[in-house]
């Protein structure tokens, strides 16, 4: 005969509690479950796609992108010959909705993908909460490209619905080297470590370069991308040294139709680089650092 069962609900407490503290403590769980989950759940879900962190990964050639689920950064992470391009950082993201702000971290999250499909290259994810839903596509197009696309689904709460909907999605690469931004296009040389500022005579090597294009119906004109923490140096001859860490892209959409799927925009990122796959990034050499200009 088996053990006796435990009724454990003799040993749990209801209370009210906020959405806010609700959603953390869901988050909390599904932390901590995350290898039960997998350890349940992994046959089915695949071994080549799935560990132990809850991470989708796909390449093609030498590009590719992981997608994190338990934790509110590199969703995705873009990466080339293994060296890391560009994160999305669902931390520093934020949703405004009629003046209500939040991160999009600390909300309710799902996933999915073609199980079917042994060599799909597009993530699905979902990011909701009371009145709205983000929904996020992934796709791994060549082996230069990844999309990112965004849309945007209105949800009554009783009588109520959104009317002004702001999304600002922040990137993050340490560190980009000569960022421009022209119209909603974002150039820039991807440095392989972390520079602080560029020591006269001592110019730094880029691994390549990375170009965002952002593009769709609510992406504001030459408005969609800025750069965050634009910082530089000017040597002698007045030639400047820009550097930058991390970028923000916004969609903006007023009075959206309720439960519609509404198309916000889509980020087309693109690497390139005249290193060869397979070849190892080149190490760095330190220099001194000097001050940067105010």
């Amino acid at each position: 005969m088996g053990e006796a069962s435990t009724d454990w609900r003799e040993f749990v407490t209801r209370r009210q509690a906020s959405d806010e503290e609700t959603v953390r403590a869901n988050r909390r769980w599904w932390d901590g479950a995350s290898d039960w989950y997998q350890e349940e759940h992994g046959a089915f879900l695949g071994d080549q796609i799935w560990n132990q962190q809850a991470r989708f990964r796909i390449r093609l050639g030498p590009l590719g992108f992981d997608f994190v689920e338990n934790a509110g950064t590199n969703r995705p992470a873009i990466s080339y010959n293994g060296t890391d391009v560009l994160a999305y950082v669902d931390w520093n993201s934020s949703i405004a909705v009629d003046g209500h702000v939040a991160n999009l971290w600390d909300n309710f999250h799902g996933y999915d993908f073609d199980r079917t499909n042994p060599d799909a290259r597009q993530f699905f994810s979902t990011t909701s909460n009371d009145g709205w839903q983000v929904v996020e596509v992934v796709t791994l197009v060549d082996t230069h490209t990844v999309t990112v696309q965004y849309a945007f689904v209105a949800r009554p709460v009783g009588a109520a619905e959104p009317h002004q909907v702001t999304l600002s999605i922040s990137h993050l690469h340490r560190t980009l080297y000569q960022p421009t931004i022209q119209g909603n296009t974002l150039t820039a040389e991807v440095l392989p470590a972390y520079f602080q500022s560029v020591s006269f005579g001592h110019t730094p090597s880029p691994i390549g370069t990375l170009r965002v294009a952002v593009s769709g119906p609510r992406a504001p004109v030459g408005k969609a991308i800025s750069l965050d923490d634009l910082h530089g140096t000017v040597d002698a001859h007045g030639a400047q040294y820009g550097l930058a860490n991390s970028f923000t892209t916004t969609y903006s959409i007023t009075n959206p139709q309720v439960n519609r799927l509404v198309p916000l925009g889509t980020e087309t990122v693109t690497f390139t680089t005249a290193i060869a796959a397979g070849t190892p990034i080149p190490a760095l050499v330190a220099t001194p650092a000097v001050a940067p200009l105010p």
